[in-house]
């Protein structure tokens, strides 16, 4: 994130999956306007929404992205996740 202000003008797309604001007014003032924006955290995000609209950038919400269209693989890669996080606590 310390060189967001150095790549951001290249950047076409961003895919977010972080659910603590990491790109705020100052970090998207660095985006060129064609920039698109997907949103797939869970609240608060990562991406300052409020910022997002009143800079006009394309930004969309997308909670849940990977249920929807491959509701097992999905659910399989949480439940590895789960279990590997288990596994680490007992150790």
């Amino acid at each position: 994130m310390e060189e967001i202000a150095r790549i951001a003008p290249e950047m076409d797309l961003v895919l977010n999956t972080i659910p603590a604001v990491i790109l705020d007014r100052e970090k998207l003032g660095c985006f060129p306007e064609q920039t698109i924006f997907l949103e797939l955290a869970s609240p608060p995000y990562g991406i300052d929404l409020a910022a997002a609209a009143e800079l006009e950038l394309n930004t969309t919400v997308l909670p849940g992205l990977p249920a929807w269209y491959a509701p097992c693989s999905a659910a399989a890669a949480l439940k590895e996740t789960v279990l590997r996080r288990i596994g680490e606590e007992c150790i």
